[in-house]
């Protein structure tokens, strides 16, 4: 009967042993996922620099998909109309190798009302440029 429990509790050990063996590696992976995708800060601030002057020259967002390179991008003020009058790219921003973080200064005009606000956006180059509002 002892021998039976010892048994038992090494066949559940190897188990164990045997399950964080197959699923670690896997694990440890996830974590490196987007680190294949290197920023390219220049044309990560050229493409927000085109961003930024079809929302001001009254294009839509989905025009962006037509130029060569593609950029896929979304601002919910752009997509319910609002005009934007004036912007400032900054100088400075932030980058987690991947990503361009820029806190740009707007100056939007939204049901005849005039608003100034400073935006968060993330900038991605790779696999494909991408422009967000970082929320």
């Amino acid at each position: 009967m002892k021998r039976c429990i010892v048994n038992r509790c090494q066949n559940r050990t190897l188990l164990f042993v045997s399950f964080v063996l197959v699923f670690l590696p896997s694990l440890v992976g996830c974590k490196q996922r987007g680190s294949k995708y290197k920023l390219d800060e220049g044309v990560a601030r050229e493409s927000m620099k085109v961003f930024l002057e079809a929302w001001r020259d009254g294009r839509t967002a989905l025009s962006l998909k037509e130029l060569k390179p593609s950029i896929v991008a979304r601002d919910p003020d752009w997509d319910a109309g609002a005009e934007l009058l004036e912007f400032s790219i900054p100088a400075e921003g932030e980058s987690d190798g991947t990503n361009l973080y820029l806190d740009v200064p707007l100056t939007i005009l939204r049901n005849g009302s005039r608003r100034e606000t400073t935006i968060r956006y993330i900038i991605g180059t790779q696999p494909v440029i991408s422009i967000f509002r970082d929320n």
